[in-house]
C-alpha cells in the first residue's frame, strides 16, 4: 500500500506556504515544504496624493481600509498561485489553513475548480515551523490521524 498524499496551504496576511504531508502505512507523518510566495507589494506612483495621503484632510481613509485592501490584494495573489501549484501537482484536494478573515477574502478570490477540491481550517498555523507541522493537532487531522 502506497503512503497517501496530502496538501496543505498556510497563510498569514503576508506569506503562503505550500507543504506535502505523507502518511506511511505504519501511520507516521512527514511534511514537507513545496514552496511559499511572499506578498509583492503594491507599486505607487511618486509625488501623487493618493487617499492614505495626510494632506487630503479629513478625506484620507482610515489606516484599517489599507490594510484590508493588501489581504484582498495578497488572498487573490495567493489563490492564483495555489490554482497552479495545484495544477502542476496534480493535487486532488487542498487543505487551506489561516484565520478567518484571511480565509473569507481568499474564498471571493479562488476560481470555481480550486473551490470544489478545497478544504477550509480556521486556524492560524503560519507561527509554526515546517519541521513542527507534523505534530500539529490540526495537521493530524487533516491527515486523518487524529480525530
Amino acid at each position: 500500500m502506497a503512503p497517501h498524499t496530502y496538501w496543505l496551504a498556510i497563510l498569514d496576511g503576508q506569506h503562503c506556504r505550500l507543504h506535502k504531508a505523507t502518511v506511511s502505512r505504519r501511520g507516521g507523518c512527514r511534511v514537507t515544504s513545496v514552496g511559499e510566495i511572499d506578498r509583492a507589494d503594491e507599486r505607487t506612483e511618486r509625488g501623487r496624493p493618493t487617499m492614505l495621503d495626510s494632506r487630503l484632510g479629513h478625506h484620507t481613509v482610515a489606516p484599517n481600509h489599507a490594510t484590508e485592501e493588501h489581504t484582498r490584494h495578497f488572498a487573490a495573489q495567493a489563490a492564483d498561485w495555489l490554482f497552479t501549484q495545484v495544477k502542476a501537482n496534480h493535487a486532488e484536494r487542498l487543505a487551506v489553513c489561516c484565520e478567518p478573515r484571511l480565509l473569507g477574502f481568499l474564498r471571493k478570490a479562488c476560481p470555481t475548480s480550486l473551490k470544489t477540491i478545497v478544504d477550509e481550517y480556521e486556524v492560524d498555523l503560519a507561527h509554526v515551523r515546517a519541521s513542527r507541522l507534523a505534530q500539529h493537532p490540526v495537521v493530524r487531522q487533516i491527515v486523518g490521524l487524529e480525530r
